[in-house]
């Protein structure tokens, strides 16, 4: 780059979304009956994710650079979980949905100058830098009562444990600042 030339800035976008089923072992007895058998269904995890980072770099002069970094995340985990309750026998009901949800969202953003100009006729090569990133985290949990089906699914009951209920909340905000300078005391030694 000339000095004083464009500044050069990339964006970078990721995606993800996908479902996973993933069903536990059967009991030896329950597969004897069935080879085909689950436990119990269903068992069901939905993720999305989305990054977003834009970056800048930009040559101010002959020895000096000022380059930054941005970015944007943002995730949601979904679980959805049936299981045989934990409830006595001839009780109204005989197994447990266990729902999840997590979302997090991050941001921040990180810039640094280099100056690379000689010091005392010695190579020498300064940075300058910080940063700020913030983050925000919520749980929610759920456990729906439910019944046990034929083929070993859950049913939808809308009834609640109003003692399983779990919501929590959490915020990060973390600043930062860096300097750095390596100076050649030799073309082979440098001080930093």
């Amino acid at each position: 780059h000339a000095a004083g030339g464009l500044a050069v800035v990339n964006v970078n976008a990721t995606a993800a979304s996908n479902r996973l089923t993933g069903n536990g072992p059967a009991p030896i007895a329950l597969l004897g009956e069935d080879r085909d058998a689950v436990f119990t269904h269903p068992d069901r995890t939905d993720n999305d994710g989305t990054l977003v980072t834009p970056d800048a770099r930009r040559q101010v002069s002959e020895h000096v650079v000022v380059e930054g970094v941005a970015y944007y995340r943002y995730g949601r985990t979904r679980t959805f979980n049936g299981d045989l309750g934990d409830d006595e026998e001839g009780a109204a009901f005989d197994a447990v949905n266990n729902l999840s949800e997590t979302r997090g969202r991050g941001t921040g953003m990180s810039a640094q100058v280099t100056r690379t100009a000689p010091l005392a006729a010695r190579d020498n090569h300064f940075i300058a830098g910080g940063g700020l990133d913030a983050a925000r985290t919520e749980f929610h949990f759920a456990a729906e009562r439910a019944q046990l089906t034929a083929d070993r699914g859950t049913t939808r009951t809308g009834v609640f444990d109003e003692e399983a209920f779990v919501d929590l909340r959490s915020r990060v905000l973390t600043a930062s600042a860096f300097l750095t300078n390596t100076w050649s005391v030799t073309p082979a030694i440098g001080l930093t």
